[in-house]
């Protein structure tokens, strides 16, 4: 079952090899070949019955799993409030890393989300509402009549808008078109209405003097200098399964799409559209080189064996009633002695017993748990 869900590398760092059979025993004999035989696997997770079956699919994969919290990615002070996704943590990380701030992140996925962060590094908050598919998906589930509009059908219908320079109407004379013009229309006009006050917004952080448009004209007069720091322009990031689609929505070439009472090449004047398929997977990293940097250097040669000991997952077999019997556990903690040869490791086994090992016990614990599939 995780096979299905790895991508090659993926395959590659748990199994050996892209040929490699995708089974108990060769996930045991990669991890004997690695010099850390266990992995480390980092999960964001905003679904409980999701992370549960990740946790399943990994249960027999010499592994430590670590469940990122949002104080991971942002305090509560930079703007992180009481039940924000962890996911939209993880882009906005990520996105500010990769293009400084202010930014503006939206995720199409199947929720359609946007999340802010100003000149200050403090998160503004976001919208979230459904994203395409799941528009589309709930016009079928809970009508007698409407039909399930497929990905490709609505690609084709946009391709066609835009070959002709003809927006979708929003007086349509199908089915298909007024579904797909009414869908298109609602996330871009959400994605510009962000956008416009995500700039009005930056516009009062900058103590920029009172604008003399009107409050239906997006503000002309952002200082991007001041307010970006080194960027000239405004980023949005596009994410998700849906970022290519908002992107063909909003970039000043292609914003003529669909009909609307918003004036997107307005909006969208001075902004870099920067578009990250897998967003979130790069907060991730951002995270844990930020945790290295920040953490106390190690002094030895053996505390860095130490470090990378404490955690490992171990098997040791056991003689009960003349039967052989292996039990798993984790390295708990490490006695440090003169040198390695002189420590006690703590391990405490998943049935709740402990013992404490020397290097030379540990390593054998090492070796059973890498080949105890083979038996």
């Amino acid at each position: 079952m995780l096979e299905r869900h790895l991508p090659p590398g993926g395959h590659e760092v748990i199994f050996g090899n892209k040929g490699a059979a995708a089974d108990k025993a060769q996930a045991a004999r990669a991890a004997a070949e690695r010099r850390v035989p266990t992995l480390s696997v980092y999960v964001v997770s905003t679904n409980p019955d999701n992370e549960a079956g990740v946790e399943s699919m990994f249960k027999d994969i010499p592994c430590r799993m670590y469940r990122l919290q949002a104080s991971d990615f942002f305090s509560v002070d930079d703007g992180a409030y009481e039940g924000i996704g962890i996911d939209r943590l993880s882009n906005l990380r990520a996105s500010t890393k990769f293009y400084n701030t202010p930014v503006m992140v939206i995720d199409g996925g199947t929720a359609l989300t946007y999340t802010a962060i100003n000149a200050k590094g403090t998160i503004l908050g976001g919208g979230i509402c459904p994203g395409l598919a799941a528009t589309l998906r709930s016009l079928h589930d809970y009508t007698g009549a409407l039909p399930l509009l497929q990905q490709q059908e609505v690609e084709q219908l946009v391709a066609n808008a835009a070959k002709d320079q003809t927006p979708l109407p929003i007086f349509s004379r199908t089915t298909e078109t007024a579904i797909v013009a009414t869908a298109l229309k609602g996330m871009a006009d959400i994605c510009w209405g962000a956008l416009k006050e995500f700039k009005r917004q930056l516009e009062a952080d900058a103590g920029a003097p009172a604008s003399s448009h009107g409050d239906n004209d997006p503000p002309t007069n952002l200082d991007l200098e001041t307010t970006n720091g080194k960027n000239k322009k405004i980023t949005i990031c596009l994410t998700g399964g849906d970022a290519e689609m908002i992107s063909k929505l909003l970039h000043p070439e292609r914003s003529h799409i669909v009909q609307s009472d918003l004036d997107g090449d307005a909006i969208m004047e001075n902004v870099e559209i920067n578009r990250h398929r897998n967003l979130c997977h790069y907060g991730i990293g951002v995270v844990l080189e930020a945790k290295h940097n920040a953490s106390v250097e190690v002094q030895s040669e053996d505390d860095k064996v130490r470090v990378e000991i404490i955690g490992q997952r171990v098997a040791k077999e056991f003689y009960l009633k003349n039967k052989k019997e292996v039990y798993r556990g984790t390295v708990a903690a490490a006695a440090a002695g003169e040198n390695l040869e002189d420590d006690w490791f703590y391990i405490r086994y998943d049935d709740g017993d402990t013992e404490h090992l020397t290097i030379t016990g540990l390593y054998g614990t090492f070796y059973v748990f890498a080949f105890s599939y083979s038996y």
